[in-house]
């Protein structure tokens, strides 16, 4: 489509612009030396053709503001991801020092200090597997005495649980009281708890002993 004042190219008769617009699809152009009938159909409207060209370079500066945007996201959240997962490192190895120097005091460190960065299942199950490879290197050995049975994910973290109420419920002969004998010793051992502060209370004479 023409309106008057638009610039137009012409195959023969060059540049003009419009200047009125006929039937039949003919169109008015003052050429540059003179007017012309010509029809609109050999024309080329090139104020149509800049607003086409400059809504093309919008389109495509839109696309690459996005695309920009979109990879100055991601750049930012793999630096936070970055970030996070060297702090967590640097947090799990003051967590990995007080286990083992210092393990009534980690629960108050991570509390303070690491939960919005480490779970609390990755907490736990740290602590836990501290608890495994501790007990493996010391409890004591007897040919005399029955092997104690290795604990499982879920009593390694009960006895890793030195803050707070512990509740534990099993099936008879699941390893309930191996799981309080052994954390008992852990107490002892490597905590530092004294004897005369532990109190077990068993409902028989066999968990007793």
């Amino acid at each position: 489509s023409f309106s008057k004042g638009d610039k137009v190219m012409h195959f023969k008769h060059g540049f003009g612009v419009v200047q009125g617009l006929l039937s039949a699809g003919t169109v008015d152009v003052k050429f540059a030396t003179k007017f012309q009938y010509v029809q609109a159909s050999s024309l080329v409207n090139l104020d149509s053709e800049r607003k086409r060209s400059e809504a093309e370079q919008a389109r495509l500066k839109r696309e690459k503001d996005d695309e920009d945007k979109y990879h100055e996201m991601r750049r930012k959240k793999l630096e936070k991801r970055k970030l996070v997962q060297a702090n967590k490192k640097v947090m799990f190895e003051s967590i990995d020092k007080l286990l083992t120097s210092d393990f009534l005091l980690v629960d108050e460190y991570y509390s303070d200090n690491c939960k919005s960065v480490i779970s609390q299942e990755e907490f736990d199950n740290r602590k836990g597997e501290f608890v495994k490879l501790w007990l493996a290197e010391n409890l004591p050995t007897s040919n005399d005495s029955a092997k104690i049975p290795e604990l499982d994910d879920h009593q390694a973290i009960a006895v890793a649980t030195v803050v707070g109420n512990v509740q534990v419920i099993a099936r008879a002969g699941s390893g309930k009281t191996t799981t309080l004998v052994l954390r008992t010793f852990f107490l002892i051992k490597h905590c530092g708890v004294q004897p005369e502060q532990i109190l077990l209370l068993a409902f028989n004479k066999k968990a007793a002993l």
